[in-house]
Order: structure tokens, then C-alpha cells, then sequence
């Protein structure tokens, strides 16, 4: 189940220019163990990062939980910047998005030193995508249920919030991925 990044050395993919995921933030998250990044779950950061060291992407983008920021955040820095990488980050609302909840996430985008995706978190731009973001998604997400972080003795309602706390905003990544691709397209 958590071990399957542990079995790829890298050797059986083909070059790549973009690595985008997270590792698990039980151990990070604040309604998780407490343990940090060196926690069992959330240590698989270590996998992550040896394939990253591997195969040398020119653009990783890493997700998180925002508790990150106080438990491993420096070493996720540091680790980085030990392979030659540069990053920037922003914790970003899902509700900036239009989302009906917070869900406050962690965002990395890092690159080999030198190599320039250096502003790519601009204040302007972002605001701009996310209004382009929000207007695109508004039917869908007015669509959704009202969702409130507090179990009312309804298993359905406690099993939502369960996906909710493993849940990527796609919204959010779409963003994102629109600033990597046209800051590239300018560089």
C-alpha cells in the first residue's frame, strides 16, 4: 500500500520534465500522529526525493497539508536544495478557489538551481488565475453539498470528511499548472 514508490528506482522511466504529487501528511497534519516528516508515513518524502535526485526533472511541484510548514518543512528545503534544487511555496485556501471549505494546502514548486521559475507566485498573476478558475468551475461548485468539519453522528457525513482530509482541489492544481506552463512558455 505505502510501499510501491519504495520498489521504483527510476531506471524504468523515461526522462521526464515534471514530477507532481505529495507524500502522506498523517504524520504531518495536525489531526494526524504528530510524528513529522520522519514519521512512517509521511517519511516517505525520502522516496520522493531519491527519485527526484534520480531522474532530475526540470519542474517538481510538491502538495502538502499547510502544518507542514512546522513539522519538516525545513528539511524538505533542505533536501532540495542538497540536490541542487531551488523552490518557492505558497499555502494556498481551497476556498480562494471557490471551494465552500478552507482546506488550506501547502504548494512547492522546485527546479534546479539557476535554472528560472523564480517569480512564478506572483500576487497579480495568481489573483488573475484564480478568477479565471472560479468563473470556469462556478456551476460546479455551486453543486456541491454544504460540508461542515463536524461529525453529527452520520456515517456518510463522517466518511466524507475522511476524503476530504486526502483530497487534492483539482482547482487549485489546475492553477498552478497553468502558471508552470506559461511561465515556461516565457522563459
Amino acid at each position: 500500500r505505502y510501499g510501491d514508490i519504495t520498489k521504483l528506482d527510476g531506471s524504468e522511466l523515461e526522462q521526464i520534465d515534471l514530477i507532481c504529487g505529495g507524500f502522506p501528511c498523517q504524520d504531518v497534519s495536525n489531526a494526524g500522529s504528530g510524528r513529522g516528516i520522519t514519521g512512517s508515513r509521511s517519511g516517505l518524502w525520502k522516496e520522493y526525493l531519491r527519485l527526484v535526485r534520480f531522474l532530475r526533472p526540470g519542474v517538481i511541484l510538491v502538495e502538502n497539508v499547510a502544518a507542514l510548514l512546522g513539522r519538516g518543512f525545513g528539511r524538505v528545503l533542505g533536501d532540495l536544495a542538497a540536490i541542487g534544487f531551488d523552490a518557492e511555496w505558497e499555502c494556498l485556501p481551497a476556498s480562494a478557489f471557490g471551494a465552500l471549505h478552507r482546506r488550506d494546502r501547502l504548494w512547492i514548486i522546485a527546479y534546479p538551481a539557476g535554472q528560472g521559475l523564480e517569480g512564478l507566485w506572483p500576487e497579480r498573476r495568481l489573483a488573475e488565475s484564480q478568477g479565471q478558475i472560479q468563473a470556469r468551475w462556478a456551476s460546479w461548485w455551486a453543486t456541491q453539498p454544504t460540508v461542515c468539519r463536524v461529525a453529527d453522528g452520520i456515517s456518510s457525513r463522517v466518511d466524507r470528511l475522511r476524503g476530504l482530509g486526502n483530497a487534492v482541489v483539482p482547482q487549485v492544481a489546475e492553477v498552478i499548472g497553468r502558471l508552470v506552463v506559461e511561465h515556461a512558455a516565457y522563459n
